[in-house]
Order: C-alpha cells, then structure tokens, then sequence
C-alpha cells in the first residue's frame, strides 16, 4: 500500500497552522502546541525537517521563531514529503540518494521490471507537485 508517513502527515497539519497566519507571522513551537494538540517533541522534530526542507525560516534568539520560508501556494505536497521522508521512490531500484546501498536489490541485474517502475514513480511526483499546501488547506 501506497501511503503518506505520519511525520508527513503531521507536517501538513503544522504547515496549515503556519499558512493561516500568513508568510510574515512569526510562531514558536509553543505556539503551535497549543493549537494542533501534538506533543511538542513530535512538533520540534517536523519543524527541524521543514526548515531543513526549506519550507520554514527558524530565527533564534529573543523574538525568534519560525515562519513560512514561501507562500502556501508555492509549496507542493512533493515538497513536503521530500522534506519529511526524503526523494520518493516507489521501489528501492528507483531510490537514488546518501544510502542508496541500502536500497540494493538483490535481483537488481536480472530483473525484467528494471526501469519499468520508474514511468510510474514520475507519475506519482508529478501529482504531488500539482498540488500546493494552499489547495490541501482549501479541500479542508
């Protein structure tokens, strides 16, 4: 079963939290505790991969905190999962990235669906870059 993994999940609802409040307002996690009811480490940790992400700007320091790095609309659902769980691949042979030998499939060189995947797995990211975190929070 194809799914969306609960950090990316969980990545959404805090992103619909920063995107109601606009690109130039400033939030702590506190902030965001209180309103998505998730345990701040699990907040912290989200907030972590989207900034990584470059889907939130962290400021530290007194007066810090978080804010949308882009406008909703100009953030994918492919953004978002990249971010929480990295490049999308539906198979391991699709998977390219910093452990790609742990991906290594057995039957990698005899296999008739090599490469056959990869029609589909394209098909997947172009629909989830199709839609923005605007449209998601517009279907709610």
């Amino acid at each position: 079963m194809l799914r969306v993994s609960r950090m990316a999940d969980y990545a959404v609802v805090i992103l619909d939290y920063f995107a109601s409040r606009g690109q130039e307002f400033k939030v702590t996690a506190e902030d965001v505790e209180k309103s998505v009811h998730l345990n701040r480490p699990t907040i912290s940790k989200v907030m972590k991969l989207l900034v990584k992400g470059e889907i939130l700007h962290s400021m530290r320091g007194r007066g810090g905190g978080y804010r949308l790095n882009r406008r909703a609309q100009d953030i994918s659902v492919a953004d978002i999962v990249y971010a929480m769980d990295g490049p999308l691949a539906l198979t391991n042979c699709l998977y390219v990235g910093p452990d790609t030998e742990m991906w290594k499939c057995e039957a990698e060189n005899v296999c008739p669906m090599k490469g056959r995947w990869e029609v589909v797995n394209l098909k997947v990211k172009d629909a989830l870059e199709s839609v923005s975190l605007e449209d998601l929070i517009a279907l709610g």
